[in-house]
């Protein structure tokens, strides 16, 4: 991690805090990372950035909130998972958004790839606080485009969809986070990382709200980069 890099850290980290203490009181987040109120309170009105082992610790203390939250939101029927309410609760999202920053913020993610419909309210939140582009895989192509990236999205039935991406949205060499809603089966996200392998991108890594952690290992073992998702199912 560079200096600069560093710093940014450590103001996230002071993000993340201000926003616990809209749950918490500096007591219990004091005693959950064991320093004195008064120190916190330094930190939250930005007298003193925190070192860098105690961002660490804040920024752990808000995901699991975070976690929790998501927790509450998200209903498993018959095996079917509803993110309904969660997708409603524009403050989580812009929460939940936060996390990926927090993970991929110092990577240099230059676009932001998701597939249309589910996974654009997240990938929208977070392409706009990493001041990354969006790009949007769909299974039409988009009228007055003439150039696309192509490719199959196969599904666990055997059937399967094309996705398009417009060529001009995804340069080589860029840097790109794919971004899901749900990981299920993971063979949207391998459609993504598809995109992104003939787009000669970079992918820094995966983000999702919540997945199935079979499918989540399955992903990372294969692809070789890292899964990262607030709830594992």
């Amino acid at each position: 991690m560079s200096r600069y890099d560093e710093i940014r850290y450590r103001v996230y980290a002071v993000e993340a805090l201000r926003t616990l203490k809209g749950s918490f009181s500096y007591q219990e987040i004091a005693r959950r990372i064991n320093l004195p109120p008064q120190t916190l309170s330094r930190y939250v009105t930005g007298k003193f950035l925190p070192p860098l082992e105690r961002c660490h610790e804040i920024i752990k203390l808000f995901k699991e909130m975070i976690k929790e939250s998501v927790k509450t939101k998200v209903r498993i029927k018959n095996g079917v998972i509803d993110v309904t309410q969660l997708i409603s609760d524009v403050s989580l999202m812009k929460n939940i958004a936060r996390v990926a920053v927090y993970d991929y913020g110092y990577k240099g993610i230059d676009g932001v790839i998701t597939k249309e419909t589910d996974g654009i309210p997240i990938a929208t939140l977070i392409a706009s606080e990493l001041n990354a582009r969006l790009v949007v895989a769909k299974e039409e192509k988009e009228v007055g485009v003439n150039s696309f990236i192509e490719v199959r999205h196969v599904y666990p039935s055997g059937l399967y969809r094309y996705l398009y991406v417009p060529k001009a949205l995804m340069k080589k060499g860029e840097n790109f986070l794919i971004v899901d809603d749900i990981i299920r089966t993971g063979s949207t996200v391998m459609a993504l990382y598809e995109i992104c392998k003939v787009a000669k991108v970079n992918v820094k890594g995966i983000f999702a709200i919540c997945g199935i952690s079979s499918a989540i290992d399955n992903l990372s073992e294969t692809l070789g980069c890292p899964v990262n998702v607030v709830l594992r199912i």
